[in-house]
């Protein structure tokens, strides 16, 4: 595979994961808030089951697939000259004007619905990492940004320390993470109190990326047995952690629609599916899927401010009851996050690239 048809590949497949999310929320809030749907009866379970998540997560499925995508591509990211700085640089640039940006217009929305935002909940937000800082998110799609900024930095540690990543550790890496949270899961499920099982087993999703990339480019070929046993570790505990939720509920009777053999089924799925698209869209190119994938960051952190707007103004019930909620939210997403991507993501990665050229010539 040339490094164009990868970049595709990898576009592709970030276009199928910010898809996945928007119209899992889009399914989910309109199936929730449709009083038109009669309970219990065939078409209740039929849309519980198939769209909003009880077989398959597909809001979670987007998720982990952007995670795998991560740890496919930011370990190899470094510039040949100044790579810390030029990393720190790059990705500050790429991922927080328009983090911020979005940050304001939620902000604004929730102020004119009446909302109170602290202070303190404002500036742990614009950090990126609110839950780090004990703080509250403005919007819950940021969860996700926080793991990805935690990841950045234990990348950015293990090159200065070590060099760039290689194989052996992006190898321990998920494994180190997986087997960490297996421990807290055994330690969970024997009655011991302990967090961080579900948090930690999201990085070894990130570093099983860097494990594919790293085969591919070391031994010219996706599978080997360490990569069949990161992946048997990774399973195991995503196993563990739905046991923990939705079999013995730990942490309660959840209310999502989530249960144990979706989780399970999700994460195998994301896995699944990265593999595959990586070995069999060689010969696959969709124009469509391929601009998903440039404004998929876009796609992800706009969608829902705009459910937030449409349900402020009352839109949404209306929407709803005629069938059109998805349709409506779905182009207007994809208009507003190809403006967004043009007017901010763009400008802002070119001058974050320029900032770099200016530091390596200097």
């Amino acid at each position: 595979m040339n490094k164009r048809q990868r970049i595709a590949n990898i576009d592709q497949l970030r276009g199928i994961a910010a898809l996945s999310v928007v119209l899992a929320h889009f399914a989910a809030y309109s199936f929730i808030n449709n009083s038109n749907i009669p309970t219990n009866s065939y078409i209740e379970v039929f849309l519980k089951n198939i769209l909003v998540g009880e077989y398959v997560n597909f809001g979670r499925f987007g998720v982990i697939l952007f995670f795998i995508i991560s740890g496919y591509v930011i370990p190899f990211s470094f510039p040949a000259r100044n790579p810390i700085r030029g990393f720190i640089i790059s990705r500050l640039f790429r991922l927080y004007p328009l983090f911020w940006a979005s940050l304001t217009a939620a902000l604004i929305v929730r102020f004119y619905a009446g909302h109170h935002v602290s202070i303190y909940d404002i500036f742990a937000n614009i950090t990126m990492i609110p839950d780090l800082l004990l703080s509250h998110r403005i919007l819950d799609v940021y969860w996700t940004l926080a793991y990805e900024i935690i990841f950045y930095t234990i990348v950015a540690a293990i090159y200065a320390l070590f060099g760039p990543l290689n194989l052996a550790t992006a190898r321990q890496g998920a494994l180190f993470c997986a087997s960490v949270s297996i421990a807290i899961s055994m330690a969970q499920i024997f009655g011991q109190t302990i967090a961080g099982g579900d948090k930690i087993i999201l990085i070894s999703f990130m570093f099983l990326g860097s494990v594919i990339r790293k085969n591919q480019i070391n031994l010219n070929r996706i599978f080997d047995i360490w990569l069949f046993l990161v992946i048997t570790t990774i399973i195991i505990g995503i196993i563990l952690r739905g046991y923990i939720h939705y079999v013995i509920f730990v942490y309660g009777n959840d209310v999502r629609f989530e249960n144990f053999n979706s989780i399970i089924a999700t994460h195998c799925l994301a896995i699944f599916i990265f593999i595959g698209a990586l070995s069999w869209f060689d010969k696959f190119n969709s124009p469509f899927l391929i601009y998903m994938g440039y404004i998929s960051y876009s796609l992800y952190i706009t969608h829902p401010i705009l459910m937030e707007i449409f349900s402020i103004l009352n839109f949404d019930q209306i929407m709803i009851r005629n069938g059109l909620y998805i349709p409506i939210l779905f182009t207007s997403t994809i208009a507003l996050s190809a403006i967004t991507y043009h007017f901010i993501e763009r400008p802002f990665i070119r001058m974050g690239k320029s900032m770099n050229k200016s530091i390596a010539n200097a």
